[in-house]
């Protein structure tokens, strides 16, 4: 299965994008390959609405990343004045250990197809599955970007190192006392 990757990157006045000109933060999407749409929706959709930041396609990855530890290292390299953090949804990253998640460093990888239920082909399978995927990415990018790990059942910023039904029971969302912190934080970005 060829490798296919999304990239997230939460970005402050990046030149090539229309946002850019705004003065307002966002988060920049970069895609290899053929990411299926509803993912990419999803994440987007996500991110906005819990993280409450806009999102904009702005470029691709043409090299596929083999490993966690490259995908982190080409990520970690983008992090500078304009780039705070970046998400690497892989649709098949291929970990040896079985992970599904590894945020360091700013950088949150993803493996998409280790989120993938064992049946996706029915409407409820599908959901699961991008509902995993958008938990994911909202917890793994409020990490990187300065909060802790929540102990709060249904918060999005939950530590789930398993695909079971703990990550299912997650939230797709930050519970009440992370999204205060996340309020907070977010008034010191890019400051």
């Amino acid at each position: 299965m060829t490798n296919k990757v999304l990239f997230l990157a939460l970005v402050l006045n990046a030149a090539s994008s229309r946002l850019a000109f705004s003065g307002e933060p966002y988060i920049a999407l970069f895609c290899d390959g053929q990411v299926d749409a509803a993912i990419k929706e999803r994440v987007e959709q996500g991110v906005e609405a819990n993280l409450l930041t806009m999102t904009e396609m702005v470029g691709s990855k043409s090299k596929p990343l083999s490993s966690f530890d490259k995908a982190i290292a080409w990520g970690k390299g983008l992090i500078g004045t304009n780039i705070m953090a970046v998400l690497i949804l892989s649709e098949k990253i291929g970990d040896k250990e079985g992970r599904h998640i590894q945020a360091r460093d700013g950088v949150v990888v993803v493996d998409v197809d280790a989120l993938r239920p064992e049946k996706t082909d029915s409407t409820e399978g599908r959901e699961s599955w991008l509902r995993r995927v958008e938990k994911e990415c909202v917890g793994g990018l409020a990490f990187v970007l300065g909060l802790q790990i929540c102990n709060h059942p249904t918060c999005a910023l939950g530590s789930t190192p398993l695909v079971d039904e703990t990550l299912d029971a997650k939230g797709r969302g930050l519970c009440p006392p992370c999204m205060g912190k996340w309020d907070a934080k977010k008034e010191t970005l890019g400051k």
